[in-house]
Order: C-alpha cells, then structure tokens, then sequence
C-alpha cells in the first residue's frame, strides 16, 4: 500500500524544476501517494525557517496529518550542514519521515519505524560534532566570495538598473567570472554586458 506524502524540490534554475519533478514521481511512483509537490527556487543558503514554499508544506503536513516527506537530495536542499541537522530534527519531532530520491544514504530503509530510528541515530551523531559554519569551511584569503540567494537577486537588479559589471563586481566583492556564471541564466543581461546596441554604455572604469 502506497503512502500519503508530499514533496519538496529546491532548485537552483527554474529550468530544473520540470525534470527534477518527472525523476521524482517516478521514484514515487509505486512507494507514495504525492498529494501536493512544494517548490522554492535560489533558496539552498537560505535558512529553512524563511523559505516561503518550505514552509507552507510544514503547515500543510500537520493540517492534513502527513506523515512522509519526500526531497528530491539534500545537497539541492541546504549544503548547510545546521540547517540540514535542524530539518531532520524538525521532522522527527514531528514524527514525520523523509526520503530523499539521490544520494539517499539511508536506502533500503523505508519501514516507517526503522526509518525514524535511522533519523535519529543521523540527529545525534552530528550532535557529537561541533559544525564549521559553511563560509569558514570553503572560505580561501584573496578568494572573491560566492554569492547567495540574495546577492544573485541583487547582482539581477543592479544589472537590470543598467550598473556596469565592473561596479557590480566592487560591491557586491565578486569576480567577473562569477557574474558570468550568474548571467548565464539571463542572457538578455549577459548579451549587453557583451555589446549589445541596446545594453548600457560601457564606461572608463569597465
């Protein structure tokens, strides 16, 4: 008998969200019943508790009474190793059991008890460990930083405001490599950073 669950996908493209939803109901299909797919999009360095589609599946779990939460990977969920340990003990608070459809380092365990088990043996042994925050784990001196969900959202807006690469590239402290990577998603952005007739004029300090 298949259970009643819901599923939350997070991704990093809009783009994502069709395929990774066609691998997930097959991985599903003939373990649960999906009555709702929950979606939030550039949201992975966000914390849980402030992700709008995270959060509205939270409440639909306790109104509707759903007792099995289905991912579609944890990576594409948080790389945040605090939010990830959070997440599990939220859950298993909640009596709630997650799966997750690659990477699942607890496969072959879908009994919802020996499940729970495994969620809790998860919870306590990364409670042994004392977490480096992601920044200071990949942080390297001299590096330009990454950017977060916000700073895309920001570099998005400056870029559409018509501010030039080399200014974005001063505030927001990035490399031009990586606003490329980020305007490889908008190439309407990318194409007058280019030289596009219609883009912004180039300026001395470009």
């Amino acid at each position: 008998m298949k259970k009643d669950a819901v599923a939350y996908i997070n991704t990093s493209k809009i783009s994502d969200f069709l395929p990774q939803k066609e691998i997930l109901e097959k991985f599903c299909r003939y373990k649960f019943s999906v009555r709702e797919i929950f979606h939030d999009n550039r949201v992975t360095s966000r914390d849980p508790d402030k992700r709008e589609a995270f959060q509205k599946m939270l409440a639909y779990c306790k109104e509707h009474k759903i007792e099995h939460v289905v991912l579609y990977s944890l990576s594409g969920f948080s790389r945040n190793p605090r939010h990830l340990s959070g997440v599990f003990k939220k859950f298993y608070n909640d009596g709630i059991a997650v799966y997750w459809v690659e990477g699942d380092f607890l496969a072959g365990t879908e009994d919802p008890d020996l499940r729970m088990q495994a969620m809790y043996d998860f919870i306590s042994f990364t409670g042994n460990y004392r977490i480096m925050p992601a920044s200071r784990q990949t942080a390297k001196p001299g590096r330009p930083r990454a950017l977060d969900s916000n700073g895309i959202d920001t570099l998005i807006q400056y870029r559409r405001g018509g501010m030039s690469i080399s200014r974005i590239c001063q505030l927001l402290s990035v490399s031009r490599s990586t606003v490329s990577k980020v305007l490889s998603d908008y190439p309407e952005l990318k194409g007058e950073w280019k030289g596009s007739s219609r883009g912004p004029r180039r300026t001395k300090s470009e």
